[in-house]
């Protein structure tokens, strides 16, 4: 599965997504957040999309 399947379109505006990452197959990019910051940025995306979802839907931010 590839990171960008992962992430909703809405979070993908998001500053702390970065397209550089989406082609990459989940387990990879696993691996890459031990040692790249903007990979472990980012995977806060996958980890907590829905809260973040539903944040952005009460700031009106869609």
């Amino acid at each position: 599965m590839k990171v960008r399947e992962l992430i909703p379109g809405k979070l993908k505006q998001s500053d702390i997504y970065y397209s550089e990452f989406e082609e990459m197959e989940l387990e990879e990019f696993i691996e890459r957040t031990k040692t790249d910051p903007k990979a472990k940025r980012m995977l806060k995306l996958i980890k907590h999309k829905e809260r973040l979802i539903d944040k952005r839907k009460q700031t009106g931010r869609l």
